[in-house]
């Protein structure tokens, strides 16, 4: 188990040392306490996170890179956007990334690509892997990586199953022949099923 240095400005934070890192590998493991699950919600505007846990390995790997691999899984709360209704997701992630303590962003490369994809001398890198991204003071912090995971894998529109259709039901939305009805009734009606 990872434990966390209270003392670091991020919501959830479990620093790493890559120099301490046996030539097989390292794993670890975190399960965010209630305080740190309160500032991920708040951080990515979710009402709640019933639970965050995660899994690394951490494998020195040829030329000085780290390769990271895991999964973060975990339970939140948002509400519907169509609805407002609160909904729940639960959310597994696989991670794989790779590090460096070289900072070589363009692998090599006398300077920064194109929008195409090509170098002042002509070479393109489309089709070579992202570069590796480079440790920070040595190190890796795995709980930043969750929040980045959970930041991109989290649905930002959530809509409920059954919300278009009582959208369409409130709006009389397809409906032909249906005299519309006043806004502010539709709202009142709204306000009724939401309670």
């Amino acid at each position: 188990m990872v434990h966390a240095d209270r003392s670091a400005d991020t919501e959830l934070h479990r620093f790493i040392n890559c120099g301490k890192l046996s030539t097989r590998g390292n794993s670890y493991q975190i399960e965010a306490n209630s305080e740190e699950r309160d500032a991920v919600a708040k951080k990515l505007s979710l009402d709640y996170v019933d639970f965050i846990k995660a899994e690394f390995t951490l494998t020195p790997a040829k030329n000085g890179l780290i390769l990271l691999s895991g999964r973060v899984e975990a339970k939140i709360r948002q509400a519907c956007v169509i609805s407002l209704s609160p909904m729940i997701s639960i959310l597994t992630l696989s991670i794989e990334r790779s590090y460096s303590a070289s900072g070589d962003p363009y692998r090599g490369l006398d300077s920064e690509p194109d929008e195409e994809g090509a170098t002042a001398r002509g070479t393109s890198i489309k089709d070579q892997p992202d570069p590796p991204e480079l440790l920070e003071n040595g190190g890796i912090d795995l709980g930043g990586v969750v929040c980045e995971e959970l930041a991109v894998g989290i649905d930002p529109f959530p809509r409920l199953p059954d919300a278009r259709s009582m959208v369409g039901d409130l709006f009389d939305v397809g409906q032909q022949g249906k005299k519309t009805e006043n806004p502010f009734a539709v709202l009142e009606k709204l306000k009724k099923k939401l309670e």
